[in-house]
């Protein structure tokens, strides 16, 4: 199970002229797969998808999933019938020119923050009337659709609705996006994995405390990283998880990559006293892999530049 990551701006690096500069950071970094926005692919012919994909795959990477335009304006559970039509049809857009390119795996969210508890129903009602539309368009694709499990005051915001919805339908197109850091703020992560581990076809890893969305690198919250890795590995998951956070403190993004690689194969150095933890460097504050005789942190990266 390898690593990806979330690139939301792929689009805007385009436009800027930084697509390539940005791509070559990818390489360096050893990722092979990320996810893209939607807005990566509106707006541009076939020929030009075409094109980017195969200077991507030049380069040993792949868009192996997309995450759908959100927001209240594009809400698949809006009130507004104009809102929620606009966003169904954007997505079957999206799913399209995900065609083109062969990307499998779109992730949506089942809608916008509400203000009151007592209108979540009725707006998940209104999602799986978009669900409806949305999933005969993915299987006549075969592109799956992964539900993301949201933060409270979300529509299917409880993992059991959630996991209702999805049983409803009954589609091998359907499924879910397992978010870390949603979970962690909800239920938790583990109690929430239990509930839909059969379903996921993507994961969105990132860190915080408990209290709110943080994106934070994972190990710098208090996400246990140990019990979710041993979780996901028990489940046949084929895909990379993909990191959807920063670098801690500004760090370059291969060095993300590797803390977060040796954090997920256990060769992050621990200590036992009070009680089990992970080491930390008092001096980059970043923790410390390797070997007690050899241990490496970022002050290594600093002493040998």
């Amino acid at each position: 199970m390898d690593l990806g990551l979330i690139i939301p701006e792929l689009e805007e690096y385009y436009q800027k002229g930084e697509f390539y500069i940005k791509v070559e950071i990818l390489r360096e970094a050893e990722i092979h797969e990320i996810e893209a926005h939607a807005s990566f692919l509106l707006n541009k012919k076939e020929k030009k998808l075409l094109e980017l994909k195969e200077d991507l795959e030049k380069r040993s990477i792949v868009i192996s999933s997309i995450h759908a335009p959100f927001g209240e304006d594009k809400d698949l559970s809006s009130s507004s019938f104009r809102i929620r039509k606009n966003t169904i049809n954007l997505h079957l857009v999206v799913m399209r020119q995900m065609n083109i390119i062969k990307t499998q795996v779109l992730t949506i969210h089942p809608g916008s923050r509400v203000e009151k508890e007592a209108d979540i129903p009725s707006r998940e009602e209104l999602f799986k009337k978009s669900l409806e539309t949305l999933l005969k368009e993915a299987e006549n694709l075969n592109i799956k659709l992964a539900v993301e499990n949201m933060l409270p005051m979300h529509p299917a915001y409880k993992i059991e609705t959630l996991k209702e919805i999805l049983d409803e339908f009954s589609s091998p197109f359907l499924g879910t996006c397992f978010d870390t850091g949603h979970a962690n703020v909800g239920k938790g992560v583990l109690k929430t994995f239990d509930v839909i581990k059969e379903k996921v076809f993507d994961f969105h890893v990132h860190d915080n405390d408990g209290t709110k969305d943080m994106h934070l690198q994972a190990l710098y919250g208090n996400i246990n990283w140990a019990e979710f890795f041993t979780a996901a590995s028990s489940i046949e998951f084929k895909r990379p998880l993909m990191i959807e956070s920063l670098p801690w403190q500004g760090r370059e993004l291969s060095w993300m990559m590797k803390e977060v690689r040796m954090l997920k194969d256990n060769k992050m150095l621990r200590g036992e006293a009070p009680k089990e933890h992970f080491l930390r460097c008092t001096k980059c504050n970043h923790f410390i892999y390797g070997t007690k005789s050899n241990p490496i942190c970022y002050c290594n990266l600093k002493n040998s530049s």
